[in-house]
């Protein structure tokens, strides 16, 4: 093959040109000069004799020799010249005659011929490898050359005169009939995709596209001409927005930019733009439709265009004009609908399809963490939608809970890649909110940088937990709903206290405050705020008249024989010491989701939450609890929530209960509408084809 004959030489970058340019109306013509210690070794006793414009060659397989119709003997100034496809012409010389700056000088005069046709020379120079003779190289360009019209020869001299006549010849070889219907598109539907166009970016954005790799001196690339002919004239004739292309690397090849075998057969996605993968099918035309039925929105878009065609439309037509005459602007949900497509906050939208009982009746949404997919190793913080009518079979849905770093940033590329559809939800500290604080202190913080901004631009939309999301989450112009993890804590909290079903929640007499503060390193004190925990803790204490509980980090030497302290606690029994605590005191700020501070209002105990925290203070109001901002403050607090609850004013579980009610329905209803917003299917639950939305 091809790489086998260039695996030959030793190429240097090129000297006309720095960088692979590509410029749309532009062709790069590569001159490639192979200086040989001699050009005569092996054919002294060889008389050639050629013309320009019939080179051919006959092999003599018996005497292992070759013999060249060239027009002098080898001579120690003569020049041998060899095509590789449209855009290559090899030169062999003697290097002991000529030097490099001669060649240069010559090349150069030529740059203008050839930027009036055009054509960009880029010059190469190189040398065969140790022990490879102009033999060896001629005859392993004979086994590849199998057109009937290669443009090979020799050349008395390499000088200006000579070197004029022959790339006039060889501009005259390119634009011949011959050499054109030789080199034409296999196809009048299949494009041309030149690789420094590819290297730079993907092809135009909203199709998706199969482009194969190929060389015209790679033998079996023949074999993917042909078929991928005849797979666009039988199957994508008439589907415009999926794409067969095709790409010489030849050239590729000469430059050092494309080192393996060929050919390859590129997949572009419309739906992940910038990126594509390989595809490794057989040339068989099912596996191929099989891959885009799997890969292929547009495809898909268009089989079901088929399908619908194909239906009856009878009951269509009778009520055509009750679909296409409604007045949007008297029918409020019509309106909404037009509406969702031009709005980011979907707070007050999720709420009026709550208004409807069907939409009350849904099974609902829940979270769990991707532990592994397609022999991947994922882990929090990847995140699956799960309908919790099956818990066995999570949907293509990624939730995305934290800032991710490079190699985190690859594994959400691939989920994207397999037709995941990522939508963000704040669990980790203020994410995606830019906290200075957290950016110097935390690293995962640091990778919420432009780059990941850009990134999220491709997310389907985001559960957030901020008070201003206009100017917040300003940076963040996607569809978005006020929503976190710690919404669904009713069911989760209910689940793990049916072997404590017998506890009395109202009978509040164990501890007055709990403060849970898992680990002793500088990370854990930074997000639980420890300093302003202990500040608080230390009053307490120096009060004398409370019984005080610290769960999980090691008990501070003060404090021993005046807080109670136990470890940290599995999550039922953390529940039960919880249910028999008057008050949970969270002092956090960097907190987006505090799941713990919903499954105390789950379980009767009021909360005393820090007034700056990111994501807790929608839940806290004169039913569940207080905010904190001073330390003297927490005396008052303490008295006030004993007040209320006696008055009967304090009830957190029964407000969390009311408020949580369709927390995993409004779940649903936010991933569906993005789910049919951003076309990934008609239908989530599976109705049409299960293994597009369910991990099977």
């Amino acid at each position: 093959m091809f790489l086998d004959f260039v695996k030959l030489l030793t190429l240097q970058t090129s000297l006309l040109s720095s960088l692979i340019e590509y410029e749309p109306t532009i062709t790069n013509v590569n001159i490639i000069m192979i200086g040989m210690n001699s050009i005569i070794p092996g054919y002294e006793s060889l008389n050639w004799f050629s013309n320009q414009n019939n080179n051919q060659y006959a092999t003599n397989d018996d005497e292992k020799c070759i013999n060249f119709k060239i027009s002098q003997a080898l001579q120690w100034n003569t020049v041998l010249f060899q095509n590789f496809g449209l855009d290559n012409l090899v030169i062999y010389y003697n290097q002991q005659h000529y030097t490099k700056q001669e060649i240069i000088d010559i090349v150069q005069t030529q740059e203008q011929n050839f930027k009036v046709k055009k054509l960009k020379l880029r010059l190469y120079f190189g040398e065969p490898k140790q022990n490879v003779s102009i033999k060896k190289l001629f005859e392993q360009y004979l086994y590849l050359s199998k057109q009937d019209i290669p443009f090979s020869g020799s050349f008395e001299a390499f000088n200006f005169d000579y070197a004029d006549q022959l790339f006039q010849n060889f501009l005259k070889w390119r634009i011949s009939n011959q050499t054109q219907s030789y080199y034409k598109i296999p196809h009048p539907k299949i494009k041309e995709y030149k690789n420094e166009f590819l290297e730079r970016g993907p092809p135009p954005l909203f199709n998706d596209y199969l482009i194969y790799l190929y060389s015209d001196y790679d033998i079996k690339s023949l074999q993917y001409h042909e078929f991928f002919k005849n797979f666009q004239q039988q199957h994508l004739l008439n589907i415009t927005s999926v794409v067969i292309g095709y790409t010489d690397l030849t050239s590729s090849i000469f430059w050092g930019i494309w080192r393996y075998s060929l050919p390859f057969v590129r997949f572009y996605s419309a739906k992940l733009p910038g990126y594509f993968s390989y595809n490794y099918e057989p040339l068989d035309a099912g596996k191929y439709l099989d891959y885009l039925n799997k890969n292929s929105k547009n495809y898909q878009a268009n089989q079901r265009l088929v399908n619908y065609q194909l239906q009856d439309k009878s009951q269509l037509e009778k009520t055509w004009h009750k679909r296409h005459c409604e007045n949007r602007d008297k029918i409020p949900k019509l309106l909404m609908e037009w509406f969702l497509y031009e709005i980011q906050d979907y707070d007050k939208i999720i709420d009026l399809y709550l208004q409807e009982e069907k939409y009350q009746k849904l099974t609902g949404f829940g979270l769990a963490v991707i532990d592994k997919y397609d022999n991947q190793t994922f882990g929090q913080p990847f995140f699956y939608g799960m309908n919790k009518a099956n818990n066995s079979s999570p949907m293509r849905v990624l939730m995305m809970a934290q800032p991710q770093g490079p190699a985190s940033r690859k594994q959400t590329l691939y989920l994207m890649s397999k037709g995941f559809m990522v939508m963000g939800i704040s669990s980790y500290r203020s994410f995606p909110v830019f906290n200075k604080f957290e950016n110097d202190t935390d690293w995962t913080m640091q990778c919420l940088d432009r780059t990941y901004f850009e990134l999220m631009k491709n997310f389907a939309g985001f559960f957030h937990n901020v008070r201003n999301p206009n100017q917040e989450l300003k940076n963040i112009v996607i569809p978005r709903i006020n929503f976190a993890h710690s919404d669904m804590m009713l069911d989760y909290t209910k689940a793990h206290m049916k072997d404590h079903e017998d506890l009395n929640l109202t009978a509040k007499n164990k501890y007055d405050i709990a403060f849970s503060m898992l680990g002793n390193k500088t990370w854990h004190e930074n997000t639980k705020n420890w300093t302003f925990g202990q500040e608080v803790y230390d009053k307490l204490v120096q009060a004398g008249k409370y019984k005080i509980l610290l769960i999980g980090r090691d008990l501070p030497e003060r404090w021993v024989g005046k807080v109670d302290h136990v470890p940290q606690l599995n999550q039922s029994e953390f529940f039960k010491t919880l249910a028999v605590t008057n008050i949970l005191f969270i002092p956090s700020v960097s907190d987006a989701s505090p799941r713990i501070l919903t499954q105390a209002l789950c379980l009767e105990t009021a909360v005393i939450v820090n007034k700056y925290i990111v994501g807790g203070w929608k839940y806290i109001n004169e039913q569940t609890g207080s905010f904190i901002d001073q330390s003297d403050e927490i005396f008052g607090l303490i008295d006030d929530i004993r007040d209320r609850r006696e008055k009967g004013i304090l009830q957190p579980r029964k407000w969390f209960s009311e408020f949580a009610k369709y927390s995993h329905q409004r779940f649903q209803i936010m991933i569906e509408l993005m789910w049919f917003k951003y076309g990934y299917d008609f239908d989530i639950n599976g109705l049409e084809k299960i293994y597009d939305k369910y991990i099977i």
